[in-house]
């Protein structure tokens, strides 16, 4: 009996280890082995694999106290989508998917090879939208996290574990692109010679960083002590270097005005002082010197030709996408339908293209109507929780605005790429959402509350 006494005591210490890094690495495993939207299932397998464990053993102690109740909406969306990708795999009578828009083709072939019409799914492409739904998995098992109750300790190791996965990620990039091999490249298609870190698109790994700056000078405020400051300034002053080499338009675009308003929020809370901010405003005049003077224009001139490569092939890519979803509306095509839905459409020709490079417009083609009417109420309550935080002022954590400027960075990122199309952007999105209804949880666990600075 003595013995059984004395490991317990270690037996809770790695319990309550577990319950406190769980997130941190769970999301460490998602930005590290689902950096791409590929057919590569052996690291989701992975990834599906901790999440039923992580959804399983949270169910399993779930607390008659915990607050799940503020996240029901994140709950309750999650839920309704999965919801629609199974309706579109219910097998429906001939005579009625035969009069669904776009189908005219399927049916004419199965007349033509004089087989009768069987009973078919709305979605054109079941086996990919079963698949697909397992993507679904990590952000499950975010939500269940912290409907479980989540302290602030562990918020900060989770967003210490983004920050440190987006430092990896610039170094792994700065060896992907100063050597000859591809050794250093985790996925056979990507973008060559250019930073892409544990994912395979260049645009999503700069979405990361993006997403991390706000929690990186949110680290930088709340952490007292001229010392500790001088140390985590390094880490927002790390990825405005990353984002500058990774070469993608959309970074350049939304990267000064991320960190302006990441700035400007936390240096106007109290006890703060503006000397980050204008370390920040000489850095970029400071660049820009040293690009005319000394690079003669060398960052200006990749802006250009990324910016014109990009822009016309988005373009043209978006309103191609956008014909081909007027022809399968109003029911859509089914959840990942889109690549060999928009092959079949002879004037594209033979151009790999995997996605529409606007998610707003693969929805539409994807889910019809129903996808329409989720975005309009996706982009309402994003706008209600940006109010509830702005109404909130200080009275919200520390994390609320980081959480924000997340959500809304990978929403703008959604009109130019699909970066939610991976789970390792999608993970971080519901940790975004999750941490942004936790932070004005009223309440909550005097654990969590807001920091002092």
């Amino acid at each position: 009996m003595s013995y059984i006494r004395s490991i317990i005591p270690p037996f809770e210490f790695l319990k309550t280890a577990f319950l406190d890094l769980q997130l941190g690495i769970f999301l460490c495993l998602c930005l590290i082995l689902g950096g791409t939207s590929q057919d590569i299932i052996q690291p989701k397998y992975v990834l599906y694999i901790f999440s039923i464990l992580i959804i399983a053993v949270n169910m399993v102690r779930f607390p008659p106290q915990s607050n799940w109740k503020v996240f029901l909406i994140p709950i309750s969306g999650l839920g309704i989508i999965i919801l629609t990708c199974l309706l579109q795999l219910v097998p429906l009578p001939p005579d009625i998917w035969s009069n669904i828009q776009g189908r005219d083709s399927v049916a004419q072939a199965f007349d033509t090879l004089g087989i009768a019409r069987p009973w078919l799914p709305i979605s054109l492409t079941p086996e990919i939208t079963r698949f697909s739904l397992l993507d679904f998995l990590p952000p499950i098992a975010i939500i269940t996290i912290f409907a479980n109750g989540i302290t602030q300790e562990s918020l900060i190791k989770s967003v210490k574990f983004i920050l440190a996965i987006s430092i990896i990620s610039i170094f792994l990039g700065l060896l992907q692109f100063s050597t000859s091999q591809d050794i250093f490249y985790l996925y056979e298609v990507t973008n060559d010679k250019s930073l892409v870190g544990f994912f395979s698109n260049r645009n999503h790994l700069v979405t990361l960083l993006l997403v991390a700056f706000p929690f990186a000078v949110s680290l930088l405020y709340q952490r007292s002590g001229t010392q500790k400051r001088s140390l985590l300034l390094a880490l927002p002053l790390a990825i405005i270097f990353g984002i500058i080499l990774v070469g993608s338009l959309f970074g350049y675009v939304l990267a000064l005005p991320v960190i302006l308003l990441s700035l400007f929020i936390y240096a106007t809370q109290k006890r703060i002082n503006f000397v980050p901010l204008y370390i920040f405003i000489i850095l970029g005049f400071a660049i820009t010197a040293i690009d005319t003077l000394l690079l003669n224009g060398y960052i200006l001139g990749l802006i250009k030709t990324v910016a014109t490569l990009a822009f016309d092939q988005r373009v043209e890519f978006t309103f191609l996408t956008y014909e081909v979803a007027r022809d399968y509306f109003p029911m859509g095509s089914g959840l990942g339908s889109f690549e060999n839905v928009y092959k079949q459409y002879s004037h594209v020709g033979t151009r790999f293209v995997n996605h529409a490079h606007n998610d707003f417009i693969e929805i539409l083609l994807e889910f019809g109507v129903f996808g329409v009417i989720y975005l309009i109420a996706f982009i309402l309550y994003l706008v209600r929780m940006t109010l509830n935080v702005a109404d909130s002022n200080l009275d919200v954590s520390i994390f609320a605005w980081p959480a924000v400027i997340g959500i809304g960075v990978i929403t703008l990122h959604s009109f130019v790429d699909y970066p939610l199309r991976t789970i390792a952007i999608s993970s971080l999105f519901t940790f975004c959402l999750c941490l942004l209804h936790h932070s004005l949880d009223k309440s909550a666990d005097p654990s969590t509350a807001p920091l002092s600075t």
